[in-house]
């Protein structure tokens, strides 16, 4: 009777850590592009307001992060720390807007090209 006792207690623990585990080990990730003071003070573990206001500062003064190590030119986030948070972290690429501009220029050469009549069509 003691056997199948720890047998049950054991099968009731492993139900019970693996869902805790696995949320804990996919929290969600922080856009550090686009979030505010708030939400990386919140949901990033290990900064507080002061260094999440310095992320958005660097942000807005020095434009977008490219990548996620661009974290340790923020004043107050070294090495150490960006290996500490580095998983509670992400970004969206920066949207370079002269490539953008460039498309639809192109885009718009092209439709404007199809609508001349052409001469070998006669």
């Amino acid at each position: 009777m003691l056997k199948y006792m720890r047998s049950f207690t054991c099968s009731i623990l492993v139900l019970f850590f693996i869902p805790v585990v696995f949320t804990l080990s996919h929290a969600s990730q922080v856009d550090i592009n686009s979030a505010d003071v708030a939400t990386l003070a919140k949901d990033i573990n290990g900064i507080g307001t002061s260094k999440a206001q310095a992320i958005v500062d660097y942000r807005e003064a020095n434009g977008p992060f490219a990548t996620v190590d661009d974290l340790v030119q923020v004043q107050g986030i070294g090495v150490k720390t960006l290996d500490r948070i580095r998983e509670f972290v992400t970004l969206t690429p920066a949207t370079d807007t002269a490539s953008s501009e460039t498309s639809a220029s192109e885009s718009a050469s092209v439709s404007s090209d199809s609508e001349q009549p052409s001469l070998l069509a006669n």
